[in-house]
């Protein structure tokens, strides 16, 4: 739906929907498969554009439908015979970690200018976790770009944070191989998806042809300790040094 409002326009849309997806997870010498699947998925965005701006809000949230593989089977274990007799808390975190009839949102809000040979764009946002996997954060970047002829240098900054400390695991009150397998296991879970890190980015964009992009760009991360979720960790580990990482690329855009 659209509505015109002076020089500009508002428009409003709305979605829903379903997903699922199996995929599998590499751990050590073994392949398991997991599946993602989200039901319903439901949003929204109202915007508003003129000549020279476009602002938008934003809204998207979903429920899982399904468990990881691998958390159906700790769910088994922390529920199992005999285990709350020597870790109290194990059905608490089971209950924790079932991700079924959950939900999760992301809510933001955006800004662009692009007129008299700047280009500046920003949006920030939260994302509501209900589940303790996946920690709620705060969420935004800034960038800013100026026009000389066909090229573009621009200047970008991004940032990640959760919204509060993650929460240590209580260990059980009576060590064993498998309530401390178990209490590893949970606490890996606990803080599987945990992102804290900012990142500057310097670049140019090239527009050689009328479909034709190059661009070339350098960033730098600093990840904080135990945040690097949006990264490959080699070693698989979930504890993780303050990491700095510079990363240069060259791309090349093309529509048609």
């Amino acid at each position: 739906m659209a509505r015109t409002a002076g020089t500009g326009f508002f428009q409003a849309k709305a979605f829903a929907g379903s997903y699922s997806h199996s995929f599998p997870i590499f751990q050590l010498d073994t392949v398991s498969k997991n599946t993602l699947a989200l039901s319903p998925i439901f949003g929204g965005k109202f915007s508003y554009e003129d000549e020279d701006w476009q602002l938008s809000l934003g809204a998207t949230y979903t429920i899982f439908d399904k468990n990881f593989a691998g958390i159906s089977q700790l769910l088994q274990g922390l529920t199992g015979p005999g285990v709350k007799t020597v870790w109290s808390n194990a059905a608490d975190y089971a209950a924790q970690l079932n991700k079924v009839g959950k939900g999760i949102g992301f809510y933001s809000i955006g800004a662009a200018y692009n007129a008299n040979e700047w280009s500046i764009q920003s949006e920030f946002g939260y994302l509501d976790s209900g589940v303790p996997e996946i920690q709620s954060q705060f969420s935004g970047y800034f960038s800013i770009g100026r026009h000389i002829g066909d090229i573009t240098p621009y200047l970008l900054f991004s940032i990640a944070r959760p919204s509060a400390e993650s929460k240590a695991v209580v260990p059980p009150e009576i060590s064993g191989p498998l309530q401390d397998q178990l209490y590893a296991a949970t606490s890996v879970a606990m803080q599987e998806y945990r992102i804290n890190q900012e990142t500057i980015s310097l670049g140019a964009r090239w527009d050689f042809a009328p479909n034709l992009a190059a661009k070339i760009q350098w960033d730098h991360s600093h990840v904080a300790a135990n945040s690097s979720s949006l990264w490959l960790n080699g070693s698989r580990e979930i504890s993780t040094p303050d990491l700095d990482v510079d990363l240069f690329s060259l791309s090349m855009n093309w529509s048609f």
